[in-house]
């Protein structure tokens, strides 16, 4: 005995659909941001004139970009986080993502702060 679904069930499906959609926009559209602000600030240190390098400059720009690869992680960490119903326990998907983030940080830290110290520029 097969029923049609009833409008709230077609309803609440193209709701999710048109979420789905919006989520995934809103995710490339972070890495995007993310990728631009990496290259931003390394493209800043490249053009830094040798005063500002002089008085640690580089090492700022470095600082002020992991603060600002920090604030687009936290925006999809919630992202992530929003689908855990009730957000009472972390989904698995949700600790996959922060292991990643942390490696993914880390990484830009490490690569940036180096850049920072070490680029003969």
């Amino acid at each position: 005995m097969l029923r049609e679904p009833n409008d709230r069930e077609r309803t609440r499906r193209a709701v999710e659909q048109i979420a789905g959609m919006f989520e995934r926009f809103l995710q490339i559209l972070f890495v995007i941001v993310a990728v631009a602000i990496f290259s931003g600030g390394v493209f800043i240190m490249l053009t830094m004139d040798a005063a500002s390098r002089s008085a640690g400059g580089r090492f700022y720009v470095a600082v002020a970009v992991l603060v600002l690869l920090g604030a687009v992680d936290t925006q999809v960490g919630r992202l992530v986080r929003r689908r855990t119903p009730l957000s009472l326990i972390e989904s698995a998907e949700y600790r996959r993502y922060r292991i990643r983030s942390v490696l993914l940080m880390g990484l830009s830290a490490l690569v940036l702060v180096v850049f920072a110290l070490l680029c003969p520029y």
